[in-house]
């Protein structure tokens, strides 16, 4: 196996590097875990409530994870509910921005 595939079996790695997003600032830079996002995938389960304060990335990450699993793992298909029409496009934005 090439260190190319064993990078791209690691769903850590893919997230950590395969995926550009737009940061607070409005610059493009690739996306790397802060300590918030990186609990959350240490703990994810298959049913998770998040209690949240605003600003600490969970949307983005959880957008860019449901991303990774729907081109990396076969037979995935992922759902996000938002409060209003106007965030749910927003979300649609940064996975297609990241794809």
């Amino acid at each position: 196996m090439s260190d190319v595939e064993k990078h791209l079996a690691n769903p850590l790695w893919r997230l950590n590097n395969l995926y550009t997003i737009i940061d607070k600032e409005g610059k493009q830079r690739v996306f790397k875990f802060n300590y918030a996002q990186k609990s959350l995938y240490e703990n994810i389960w298959h049913r998770n409530i998040i209690l949240k304060a605003r600003q600490l990335g969970i949307s983005t990450f959880v957008c860019l994870f449901f991303l990774d699993m729907c081109l990396f793992k076969p037979n995935v298909a992922t759902g996000i509910i938002a409060h209003t029409r106007e965030d749910a496009e927003h979300m649609f934005k940064r996975i297609k921005f990241a794809y």
